[in-house]
């Protein structure tokens, strides 16, 4: 059982890890770093943000720029 229950835990931390990297990859640029913020350059960008964050998609730890205040 406690096989079962592990294998349960990776394979949901696995998939959480790729469903996350995939949503947060598809901004305007960037890879959410510090030295590589993700691009918040356009409506669709700001769209995207506020149904990831209101998805539950955790955002803590990355940075964001508006290429404006670049």
């Amino acid at each position: 059982m406690r096989t079962f229950t592990f294998r349960i835990s990776f394979v949901l931390l696995f998939l959480g890890g790729v469903i996350t990297s995939m949503a947060q990859s598809s901004f305007s640029g960037g890879t959410g770093t510090q030295a590589d913020p993700y691009l918040i350059s356009s409506t669709d960008d700001l769209i995207k943000l506020s149904a990831d964050v209101n998805g539950g998609l955790p955002y803590s730890g990355c940075f964001l720029v508006h290429p404006t205040n670049a």
